[in-house]
C-alpha cells in the first residue's frame, strides 16, 4: 500500500480507532477526533476545510499515531544505496505483535505501516522495497 489518502483512512480507522458519525471522525468512545470527513477521508479543521489528516505524508500527523501506540524506534539507513526509514513499534498489548517494524522511503510512511502491523494488520515490507 502506498502513502496517501487510502492509507491515511485505514490508519484513522484501524489504529486511531476513529469512525464517521454525521460527517465527523469520532473516537470509539464517542469523543470528537477533531477531524471532519472530506470525500470519505479524515480532514483537519472545520467542515468544508480541504486540509486532510495525512499521517503517511506529514510527520506532525504521524506523531499523533506514535502517541496513540507508544514506544517507537525510528532510524534512517540505506538499502542497496537507497535511503530508507525504519520504524519499529514495541507493544505490550495482549493479542498484538510484540515487536514490529516497517521500511519505507519516508519516516511518516514507515510509521503508518509499522502502526498497522502493531495492531495486527498484515503489511508486506517486500512491496514497499520494490516501490522505493
Amino acid at each position: 500500500m502506498e502513502s496517501g489518502a487510502e492509507l491515511d483512512a485505514l490508519v484513522a480507522e484501524k489504529v486511531m480507532g476513529w469512525h464517521l458519525v454525521d460527517g465527523w471522525w469520532v473516537h470509539l468512545n464517542g469523543g470528537l477526533a477533531g477531524y471532519h470527513e472530506n470525500d470519505g477521508l479524515p480532514a483537519i479543521g472545520t467542515e468544508g476545510d480541504s486540509d486532510r489528516w495525512t499521517p503517511s505524508d506529514y510527520i506532525a500527523h504521524a506523531w499523533e499515531v506514535v502517541e496513540k501506540l507508544g514506544t517507537l524506534t525510528l532510524s534512517r539507513g540505506d538499502i542497496a544505496d537507497i535511503s530508507v526509514w525504519v520504524a519499529q513499534f514495541v507493544t505490550e498489548e495482549p493479542g498484538y505483535p510484540v515487536n514490529v517494524q516497517s521500511v519505507a522511503k519516508t519516516a511518516p510512511y514507515a510509521i503508518c505501516l509499522a502502526a498497522l502491523k502493531a495492531i495486527g494488520a498484515e503489511v508486506a515490507n517486500e512491496e514497499i522495497l520494490h516501490r522505493i
